[in-house]
């Protein structure tokens, strides 16, 4: 808005009632015919106002028909600005309508002639000129008028060629036209249309819809229902139109009723036997009758971009429980194989010297200058120590060390630094010089027997005998860490000499003392109990929150079992031996080494996410930011329609589509072409084949060319129900049989290690305990799956326990038997040698899925029918298991990139004022592809001005389905790469524009 414009408008509206004018005076008076004259000038200044108002109502709707909202690269098109084209080109048409009307009540009245103009725009440079006399801006309660400003009118009456009244003005009125509205709406609606998943529109409402359906398709596929993709295009199609009638009705309060009716169309037709596919029969039910009430007729809003699976279909909002479990498990055995190591840790007290230094006396022996012409090649110190006896304070004793004993020294250190120059290449020299340095030393031995995992706590007694099988304690302890911190290092004289010289002195020694024999088996005990109540702490989770990895449930752990640290170890105020702090020494370890456990297990939690970044390439962030943010936004909306301005939006097509269509399909495309109005593009993350990435996660060694147990004999199990009605080549299984049964035997070889390690039986008795628990499973697949998911070690243990009860009595050496088991598979299924090879198991995978008939889908080459083929195609391993700790996880992810972009031929959005039965249309706005031209000049031709475009949209989204822990895990079979004909550009392929009009 101009400077003038800012003038008060009250003040304004007094002058244009109070119109001067100058009047030709003559020498015999006033002219008897002056009252005509004001009459005429007031009656101008009237009309050219209400010509004015006319002018800005047709340049509205012209504006609105043909918008400008890209300037072209011409002289005036230059004169547009880049930010706000559209408004500048309004003022321009604005300023050309107001010169038209103007010239046409230019009128004579009796004698006196009278016209209304504006300056004229002789050549295109002076556009610019004339976009600045137009100010516009939007006013109105609700914003919905246009109030103008126009600067330089000029009003005029002659008779007979001389001028008898003139004035100039710069009137500002308002005009009932919403354009400015329309045109911002529709700019806002576009916006929202391409707007980053995180922020309101298009793409968080696509995320909103796609969780639910995504979510109750994956568990359908989990519990084993023929679902090949979880999330498709047909889907991503639907939903985009459902979340676009919603931003329609956002912006502009309604939405395309033709888009609605497609909508419902394409709902029932699709939707019921596709969307959740047999996930939940309430599910069905629902939409089914949803079917029912919306017809073919309209669709209510509710039914727009959220489709509500059922009550009993899986939500990511819905609580995940995960436990520490077998990571305290883990966590046990080793705290039971290094109980020794633990307890030593107590008996082991610390010392260290520390040494206070201070310079008493200087004196320079023997001086050395430079050496003229000489440059210096290298320089040493050497140091010559005397020590004496001498009375002084140590140090004072901190940090919780005490006081063994201190020592005063004085040393005289001489300080000789010894430079060699270079004169010439043949010669050199050498010069010394040496400083006596005198240096008062005190030296504090203190030692530290608040050491081991324990927390530290005064101890009754330490240096006496005492405590349970009376145990030394600490006696003698004094003596011989003396010994080790001053003796063995040199003496008293030997560390003051170092300090003195600037030698560190102070590195703790740690001296072992020795322990009660029976200490092991009196605190082992604790470690049973402890275990059941570490196992036991769990915490819930969203399952979205898992799978969209903004909660790192791992790290929650670690952080609870922090917090509850001193609870679980139950350390007292005053330990009453060494021997009872090395007892609570062993809670404390085995819970910080829970709690390691976690962290480890957390970081590989977070190294999953990062695999997301390598699975997907997106466009607009990191796809785990993109994952997180979409997760944490899915579905936020925020209304910009007012209810003082009614809209009727209409839209070409109405349906955005993935098919090819053209001009008799939809008008708005040119005749002869043809267009895909929307494309879209989905990408399965962890899909087949077993990627790298499970065994990194599991914290397995990260062999490339190597898979788990779990996935080969999962495989293996799909490969021989194909092979059961296949009688195709059958090489490729029989590879992956023979990685599975060599697998199978390394494992069986690392039971047998365990009852042995335990003592129990002799070999061929432990070979019959062990053989004898893996006979329930018949056949390599099968007994690969129970070794790998822990039944056979509890088979196992079963039998041991029947076996040697007098051996296996007690319940704590059944358990850590069992625990022992468990583990010994987990770890020996890591280890690089013992896993199938990748390319055997992938290849296998590969081989079923084309054996399957994937790519027509009729699963006619094995001989089963479209469903069944599906259910076991869906069988097979995929997606990423997140873990808690080794050997088990509480949840597998998969993810699914979205990519949607969109084109309208034709958008155009009607707005109406007042009753809907009484005032017809007021002002459509346009978009599409066209060159939008003015006469500027008035020479009859059109310039061009600039460009209308189309309505586009892009939108971006990552969505997250978590499953609980199973052997097929959840993802897509076949096409893991989906893209729509026509990916990556929708509508046309290029630019095209028409004829200025």
């Amino acid at each position: 808005m101009t400077d003038r414009a800012r003038v008060p408008f009250a003040l304004i509206g007094v002058l244009l009632l109070v119109t001067s004018g100058t009047v030709a005076v003559t020498q015999h008076g006033p002219d008897p015919e002056e009252p005509s004259v004001d009459r005429a000038m007031d009656r101008l200044t009237a009309e050219s106002h209400t010509a004015l108002r006319a002018a800005v109502r047709k340049a509205a709707r012209n504006a609105a028909r043909r918008p400008v909202v890209r300037p072209a690269n011409t002289t005036v098109g230059d004169a547009i600005s880049e930010e706000r084209a559209f408004e500048d080109a309004l003022r321009l048409r604005i300023y050309l309508a107001a010169r038209a009307n103007l010239a046409e009540i230019s009128d004579g009245r009796r004698d006196v002639d009278l016209s209304a103009t504006l300056p004229g725009i002789d050549d295109e440079g002076d556009v610019g000129a004339a976009i600045e006399r137009i100010a516009i801006d939007r006013a109105g309660p609700d914003g919905n008028r246009l109030r103008v400003h126009v600067e330089g009118l000029r009003l005029e009456a002659t008779r007979n060629g001389n001028v008898v009244g003139k004035t100039r003005s710069d009137p500002a009125f308002v005009v009932d036209t919403p354009v400015l509205t329309v045109h911002d709406r529709v700019q806002r609606f576009d916006e929202r249309l391409n707007a980053y998943v995180g922020q309101p529109g298009l793409a968080s409402r696509v995320t909103g819809a796609l969780y639910p359906v995504a979510w109750a398709r994956g568990y359908a596929q989990y519990r084993g229902g023929p679902i090949e993709n979880v999330v498709s295009n047909r889907h991503v199609a639907l939903l985009t139109n459902a979340a676009v009638l919603r931003e329609q009705r956002a912006a502009f309060g309604a939405s395309d009723p033709v888009g609605r009716r497609v909508f419902a169309a394409t709902l029932a037709e699709t939707a019921v036997t596709d969307l959740v596919s047999q996930a939940d029969s309430k599910a069905l039910d629902r939409l089914t009758r949803l079917r029912e009430r919306t017809g073919l007729d309209r669709v209510g809003d509710e039914a727009l971009g959220r489709l509500d699976p059922g009550p009993d279909a899986p939500r990511p909002s819905d609580p995940m429980t995960v436990g520490v479990g077998e990571t305290a498990d883990l966590a046990y055995l080793r705290a039971v194989r290094t109980i020794n190591e633990t307890l030593d840790e107590t008996y082991r007290p610390r010392v260290r010297v520390r040494a206070d230094v201070r310079t008493v006396d200087r004196e320079r022996i023997d001086r050395h200058d430079p050496v003229p012409g000489g440059d210096l090649e290298s320089e040493r110190t050497v140091y010559d120590t005397t020590v004496r006896n001498r009375s002084g304070t140590p140090p004072e004793s901190a940090d919780g060390w005490h006081h063994l004993a201190d020592y005063s020294r004085t040393v005289i250190v001489e300080k000789t630094t010894i430079r060699d120059w270079e004169i010439s290449e043949n010669e050199s020299a050498t010069t010394a010089g040496t400083v006596r340095l005198q240096k008062a030393v005190d030296l504090l031995a203190e030692g530290d027997h608040v050491v081991g995992p324990a927390p530290p706590r005064p101890v009754a007694s330490v240096h006496e005998r005492g405590g349970p099988f009376d145990g030394p304690n600490l006696v003698g302890a004094r003596d011989r860490l003396l010994e080790a911190g001053v003796e063995a290092r040199g003496g008293a004289d030997g560390l003051a000499s170092l300090a003195a010289i600037g030698r560190p002195v102070d590195r703790p020694v740690a001296v072992q003392a020795p322990r009660p024999a029976a200490l092991a088996a009196w605190a082992r005990p604790d470690l049973g109990p402890l275990r059941r109540e570490v196992r036991a702490i769990s915490l819930e989770v969203p399952r979205g929150e898992v799978a969209s990895f903004r909660t790192n449930a791992a790290r929650l752990l670690a952080e609870r079992l922090t917090d509850r640290r001193a609870e679980l170890i139950d350390a007292p105020e005053t330990y009453r031996s060494i021997a009872h702090r090395a007892r609570v020494g062993v809670r404390a370890a085995y819970v910080d080494r829970v709690v390691a456990i976690l962290e480890r297990r957390a970081d590989a939690v977070d190294r999953g996410g990062e695999q997301v970044d390598d699975a997907l390439d997106t466009t607009t962030g990191s796809a785990k930011t993109v994952l997180a943010d979409a997760y944490e936004s899915r579905g936020s909306t925020g209304s910009l329609a007012s209810d003082g301005l009614r809209m009727v939006v209409d839209t070409s097509p109405s349906y955005l589509t993935v098919q090819a269509v053209g001009h008799d399909d939809v008008q708005a495309i040119p005749a002869g072409r043809r267009e895909h109005p929307l494309v879209v593009r989905n990408r399965n993350g962890f899909g087949l084949p077993v990627g790298d990435v499970v065994e990194a996660l599991l914290g397995f060694l990260e062999g490339r060319e190597t898979t788990t147990l779990r996935s080969a004999a999962q495989v293996l199990a799909v490969s021989d129900s194909v092979e059961a009605v296949a009688s195709s080549e059958r090489a490729s299984a029989d590879a992956l049989r023979g990685e599975v049964s060599r697998t199978n035997g390394w494992v069986r070889n690392a039971l047998l290690a365990v009852l042995q390690r335990e003592d129990l039986g002799t070999d061929r008795s432990r070979r019959t305990v062990v053989d004898g628990a893996l006979s329930q499973w018949n056949g390599t697949a099968a007994r690969g799956a129970a070794l790998a998911n822990g039944d056979a070690a509890r088979a196992v243990h079963e039998r041991a326990v029947d076996r040697w009860p007098g051996e296996l009595s007690r319940s704590l050496d059944r358990e850590r038997l069992a625990i022992a088991l468990r583990f010994a598979a987990s770890e020996t299924r890591s280890l690089d040698a013992a896993k199938p090879t990748k390319s055997v198991v992938n290849g296998t995978a590969t081989e079923i899925e084309s054996r399957l008939g994937y790519g027509d889908g009729s699963g006619k080459t094995v001989g089963l029918g479209e469903t069944r083929a599906a259910s076991v195609a869906a069988r097979l391993p995929k997606g990423l298991p997140v873990v808690p700790g080794p050997g088990t996880w509480y949840a597998t992810v998969n993810v699914w990139q979205v990519q949607i972009r969109g084109t309208y031929a034709r958008f155009a959005v009607r707005a109406r004022r007042g009753a809907p039965d009484v005032v017809p249309p007021d002002l459509t706005y346009v978009r599409e592809n066209r060159t939008v031209g003015l006469d500027v000049d008035g020479d009859g031709d059109r310039e061009t001005v600039g460009h209308n475009e189309r309505i586009g949209l892009t939108a971006e989204t990552v969505v997250g389905v978590a499953v609980p822990p199973g052997p097929q895990g959840v993802g897509d079979v076949g096409e893991v790469d989906e893209q729509s004909p026509g990916w990556p550009t929708p509508g046309p392929a290029a630019h095209n524009g028409t004829s200025a009009r």
